[in-house]
């Protein structure tokens, strides 16, 4: 009991300094995170699979961000890292063991899965599903990474499963029927929005006029690998509005879980 008590506070100031931006490049950021914690860190880039290590992370996923960066500490889950990420880059990312042979379990915090306190696999996966996933997740501009067939295939589904737009623009003076709209031809399902906590909110209201006054501000880009749960967060974060995503009969709400692009399924 004791040593893990110590353990937690190393946890705490170690690497409280780390932090990431928009400009790092992936190698840069790759090697600093295994220098402060000891794990590796997998970065990927849809349809092409592991990100190139010479992109900036802002301009991953065909999406250019100056947004701002934020610091990653030991006493952070790997899940936490994960949706952090996904939050302020719409980037996903995956913790692995230093030696980068496995993932570590996303409920454990990084200083732990340092000091390897997890059962670890006994032999190395022969697979990586969230590498699988991004290599056909949607078409990209670069051509090495999989053949122009692959490619118009690969765009085909995504405009089935997401709509015609490859991502969705929220700006403040947008009215709710429009964000409304535009929400579901994107993606295919529905969004409630509302005026506090559980007031509808009328269709002919704008972003700006429902807002809280002490909100971050600013505009989102919704992409389609987004997680309803992340998407609903941000939006509260960056307007003060609280919204729910209903699924595509607007019966129910989604599965937090879920990517957006899957509301059409």
């Amino acid at each position: 009991m004791f040593d893990q008590i110590i353990n937690i506070v190393k946890d705490n100031f170690k690497a409280a300094d780390f932090d990431i931006s928009s400009q790092m490049m992936v190698k840069t950021l790759q090697k600093d995170f295994k220098q402060n914690f000891g794990l590796s860190l997998r970065i990927y880039e849809v349809g092409t699979g592991f990100a190139p290590p010479d992109k900036r992370i802002g301009n991953i996923n065909q999406v250019n961000t100056k947004a701002d960066g934020f610091k990653i500490k030991a006493t952070w889950k790997a899940k936490e890292v994960n949706q952090k990420f996904l939050e302020v880059f719409n980037l996903k990312v995956r913790v692995s063991d230093l030696e980068d042979d496995h993932l570590i379990p996303e409920d454990l915090t990084l200083g732990a899965a340092a000091r390897g306190e997890y059962a670890k696999p006994k032999n190395k996966p022969k697979s990586d599903e969230f590498l699988e996933e991004a290599k056909t997740a949607k078409a990209v501009s670069n051509p090495q990474s999989i053949t122009k067939t692959e490619k118009v295939e690969s765009a085909k589904n995504i405009e089935a499963k997401a709509g015609a737009k490859a991502n969705l623009n929220v700006n403040p003076n947008m009215k709710v029927a429009t964000l409304k709209k535009q929400f579901h031809e994107a993606f295919g399902g529905h969004l409630r929005v509302y005026k506090g906590s559980n007031i509808t909110a009328e269709d002919s209201d704008t972003l700006s006029k429902i807002r809280k006054s002490d909100s971050k501000g600013g505009e989102i880009s919704v992409l389609p690998f987004m997680l309803v749960a992340t998407f609903e967060a941000k939006f509260t974060e960056t307007f003060g509005i609280k919204v729910k995503v209903a699924d595509k009969d607007n019966k129910a709400l989604a599965k937090p879980e879920l990517k957006l692009s899957e509301l059409i399924k």
